[in-house]
């Protein structure tokens, strides 16, 4: 059995994970009081959608289909920042309460990432680390140059090639 690979993005994930904590241990002993209710809303909030669809039958190790798209939502970087800018735009009073629960959910996005959990595929399995939009053995800006180039050949536009002439500054 071969060790489960960590990847450079797990470390990265690890190490913002422990800068939240620092974070969060910092603006809940300021602040205490609502705070605290604030860092459990945010630490288990997002597991909240494994509630939906319990009841119905699934497969070992999968989320119900019902609760895929609420984890998966509640589970990116989005939710938390929106967050932010709420707090940072709130008042005196719950501006603390706000921050404290973005950074509880970001640390709770960023710890499941650096423990290897990823976001869900339709079936509820975890979506495989090179399930991208990008075909294996290319990087994305290659593949989003293949696939203008594609667009421009399907609308029929030619594209410069070899046999273009030479410029002002020399071959092309």
């Amino acid at each position: 059995m071969s060790p489960r690979r960590i990847s450079f993005r797990r470390i990265a994930y690890a190490a913002l994970s422990m800068g939240l904590v620092m974070g969060l241990l910092l603006e809940v002993c300021k602040h205490g009081g609502w705070t605290w209710v604030a860092l459990v809303v945010g630490l288990v909030g997002p597991d909240l959608a494994l509630v939906v669809g319990a009841s119905s039958a699934h497969e070992q190790g999968h989320l119900p289909p019902a609760a895929v798209r609420p984890d998966n939502l509640l589970h990116r970087i989005w939710g938390p920042l929106v967050v932010f800018v709420a707090a940072a735009v709130s008042s005196e009073v719950w501006a603390p309460v706000l921050y404290t629960v973005a950074l509880a959910w970001l640390l709770h996005v960023t710890g499941d990432r650096a423990a290897g959990y990823r976001l869900r595929a339709r079936d509820g399995s975890i979506r495989p680390e090179s399930d991208t939009t990008t075909p294996p053995g290319r990087s994305r800006g290659a593949s989003l140059l293949t696939r203008w180039s594609e667009v421009r050949q399907d609308q029929g536009i030619r594209s410069p090639g070899p046999s273009r002439p030479a410029g002002p500054w020399g071959p092309a």
